[in-house]
Formats: C-alpha cells, structure tokens, sequence
C-alpha cells in the first residue's frame, strides 16, 4: 500500500505530538516555522526596548531557543500545557492555527496574537499559553541579541 506524498512531506516538516485528550492530536510545525517571514517594524511599543526592529529567523545569525533547545522543544511544551476547551469536542478533522508573537531582545514574549483562528476559546487558549511561556534565549544578529517576530503554526488533529 503507497503511503500519499502528503504523508511523507507532513514528516519532514513537522513533528506529531498527542495531547492529553483521547479525542486530539495536535502536530505542530517546527522545521519550517519563519520560512516566510517579511522583515517587520513591530507595530506597538515593545516592553520599553528601545530597539522597535523585528527580524525574521532567516535573518539572525542565532535563532531563538526555548529551554536552550529549537523549536521542537516549544512544540512539547504547548503539547505538555495548553488546556483544551471543553466546548472543542464538537470540533472535527485537521485545522490550522498559525500563531504570532515577538521574543524580545530579553528573552520575554511580547505581541502575542492569532494570524489564522479556528474557533475562538481555542485561540484565546493558544494566546494566554504563549503568553504564559517561560523566557526564551533571544535571538541574535551582529552579535547582539535583537526582537524576533515568529509566526508558529499548530495543526490540531480533531476526531
């Protein structure tokens, strides 16, 4: 039996976690997270940085780590704490949700948002989580350690 080619390209891209709910799986995508990143000026003040520039991942000379590792590691963590809201039982099949915040020149979380929403608990689960998240080691450019906007999708695996 011929495994479908979107099988194969899902494995290369992403890793395929569970969570704690029987009913959900949830794959979160983490070698291709920033591969279509524009560079940006962050839109609100930025936690008394006084740098307002934001880079893409292809742009740092070091890309961000959470618990010292890539984003793998970010992956488990969602994976290990977000609460599921109970009103997403009535939700079936495999939905995106990109996700979207800054880790700031301090490591912290800043501007997390919802680029692409599936039902709104659920975002709003997603952005307390994010915004929940221990520090992270930011990323770097020119030596120094400068804002990065990452956008992180999550697929859910509804059944």
């Amino acid at each position: 039996m011929k495994t479908p080619k979107f099988i194969l390209l899902t494995v290369s891209i992403i890793s395929i976690i569970s969570i704690s709910s029987d009913d959900v799986s949830l794959i979160s995508m983490n070698d291709n997270v920033g591969h279509n990143f524009h560079k940006i000026q962050c839109k609100n003040k930025v936690n008394n940085n006084s740098s307002n520039s934001c880079y893409k991942l292809c742009e740092l000379d070091m890309k961000p780590k959470f618990n010292g590792e890539d984003f793998t590691s970010f992956s488990h963590w969602i994976n290990q704490n977000i609460s599921m809201p109970a009103s997403t039982k009535s939700l079936s099949g495999k939905h995106k949700v990109i996700s979207s915040f800054i880790v700031l020149a301090n490591g912290k979380i800043s501007n997390v948002s919802i680029i692409e929403g599936l039902y709104p608990p659920l975002d709003s689960a997603i952005i307390e989580l994010i915004n929940n998240s221990p520090s992270w080691e930011p990323g770097y450019k020119n030596g120094q350690p400068v804002n990065c906007q990452i956008e992180f999708p999550i697929i859910f695996e509804f059944k």
